[in-house]
């Protein structure tokens, strides 16, 4: 096995977890399953197997009930291998973060008519990620967020850094890993390291974590340490062009970029969406069609894919899950739900979501595959588009 040179990096360097430990009495680990957050929290097990500080540590997942299964699976799994090994030095703690029902992707998509998220309005990253983590972080006394966030990962990333942390070259202070200008305070711990380091140092300078799952997610070349997958997520994101890690399933996660290209290019059709005066845009809610759409694709999705939208399992209203109140219920018992924990007026109700406009559809069908072409990037995701829109006629 041939092993790449990288740029020395002191792995052993442990002074930002020393520093934030003068400091804080609590370490939070915001842990997204990803190598970076992976990195982060293995980094930070070794500082804690060799000082044994005295503070308080957690893991914590930041779940936004719209992974891949297969990152939700790795994350349970890892979870449990920190608990088990950092427990041994510290008293640890795992935590999962969640957005509430209602401010979940298909509360927010079916109820009220969310478009697909731009870098103008990215209501998913305060509801799904942001308000679920600050929830937890401060219920928690002296702590201090131990992020993955690396200069490297782009250039307005490197800005927003250096904004955030300060100006500093790599390894000179310690003031450049910590970030109190927010609502928590941030130690980014990994910030000056590079990709290759990531690698290098989930591969060859620990041995404690078996982190083989991780490297199939990201289809990993041990020789030149570089990914043929991309980054990870929630499925549903329309701000990147190409979702890269629902592809390391062949056929199978196919159908999932299709739903999430779908989604973005009904948000985008002016037809789509109800008109509004106000806001930084006219274009308001996604229409009842356009709600339908969506609405229908998804169990077709979950049987022809074999992938299974675990967001409408994990969080319930009530009693009832949200796979019970959109697909099962009876409908004017599922609008009773609805209405009486959101009293939004963009609500079309449950016979309107579940009974597709057929007409309306066949004549807004061609124009929704047009558009699906232009957002195909690699020229594969049309036939499994075009397959589950026919499903809709």
């Amino acid at each position: 096995m041939r092993i790449i040179l990288v740029k020395k990096q002191n792995f052993r360097d442990f002074s930002p977890f020393r520093e934030a430990a003068k400091r804080y009495t609590h370490l939070v680990v915001a842990y997204s399953g990803g190598k970076d957050s992976t990195a982060t929290a293995i980094y930070l097990y070794h500082w804690l197997k060799e000082d044994r500080p005295n503070i308080g540590v957690s893991l914590l997942y930041n779940d936004t009930l719209s992974e891949v299964n297969p990152l939700e699976s790795w994350v349970r799994s890892f979870m449990s291998q920190f608990r088990e090994k950092a427990g041994k030095y510290v008293e640890v703690k795992t935590r999962i973060a969640r957005p509430e029902a209602l401010k979940t992707f298909f509360w927010r998509v079916y109820v009220r008519g969310y478009p697909a998220p731009t870098f103008v309005f990215r209501w998913c990253v305060d509801h799904l990620k942001l308000e679920p983590l600050l929830k937890e972080v401060k219920n928690l006394k002296g702590a201090v967020v131990v992020t993955g966030q690396r200069d490297e990962e782009s250039g307005a990333r490197a800005a927003s850094m250096k904004k955030m942390y300060g100006s500093c070259l790599p390894g000179s202070c310690a003031g450049a890993f910590f970030a109190t200008n927010g609502e928590v305070p941030k130690l980014a711990p990994i910030r000056f390291w590079t990709t290759r380091d990531v690698w290098h140092f989930l591969l060859y300078e620990q041995r404690d974590f078996d982190i083989e799952p991780l490297v199939n997610l990201y289809m990993l070349d041990r020789n030149t340490l570089t990914s043929a997958g991309g980054r990870f997520g929630c499925w549903h994101c329309t701000l990147v062009k190409t979702h890269s890690a629902l592809f390391f399933g062949g056929k199978l996660y196919g159908y999932v970029e299709a739903l999430r290209l779908i989604y973005k290019v009904v948000s985008d059709i002016k037809d789509l969406r109800v008109p509004k005066t106000g806001g930084y845009s006219k274009l308001g809610p996604l229409t009842p069609l356009a709600r339908s759409i969506v609405y229908n694709l998804v169990p077709i999705v979950e049987e022809k894919s074999g992938h299974r939208f675990y967001g409408l399992d994990e969080t319930s209203i009530g009693g009832a899950t949200l796979r019970e109140i959109f697909y099962i219920i009876p409908e004017e018992k599922a609008d009773r739900i609805v209405r009486s924990v959101d009293d939004t007026n963009r609500w079309i109700g449950m016979r309107h979501l579940r009974n597709i406009e057929k007409i309306l559809y066949q004549q807004i069908e061609d124009k929704i595959i047009e558009k699906m072409k232009e957002y195909d990037h690699l020229s594969i995701v049309i036939r499994f588009a075009e397959e589950l829109l026919n499903q809709l006629r």
